[in-house]
């Protein structure tokens, strides 16, 4: 069984939008693997800490790095729009994002579903 992405390509590099990994049936080391053997080389979690832990994988961030990819944890509230706070970890994440795909790089965004924020 694979986790579900949907890859984006652009004109340099890709986005893959995919539900948080460790759901969907798939556990979490899986599905960060599986990103990883695309081709993803940073992850952007638009998920609160406790939004994580309420699906058991807390440690997201930490087995990302662990498989040698960047982590931004920009956190969106469902159904809302983004907050000061994330415009302001957006701008201080963005020119690494931006380089990456620069590169011909993938960056991997999520929320809990794949699609709604």
């Amino acid at each position: 069984m694979s986790h579900p992405t949907w890859q984006l390509d652009l004109d340099s590099g890709a986005l893959v939008l995919t539900p948080c990994p460790g759901t969907k049936g798939v556990d979490l080391q899986t599905s960060l693997q599986q990103l990883k053997e695309q081709g993803v080389q940073a992850v952007v979690t638009a998920l609160d800490n406790a939004e994580l832990a309420s699906k058991d994988v807390a440690d997201l961030g930490e087995v990302t790095q662990q498989l040698g990819m960047k982590w931004f944890q920009i956190e969106i509230e469902d159904d809302c729009a983004p907050s000061e706070d994330f415009a302001m970890k957006w701008q201080q994440a963005s020119p690494e994002l931006h380089a990456i795909l620069a590169q011909d790089g993938k960056v991997a965004m999520h929320c809990m579903g794949g699609s709604g924020r």
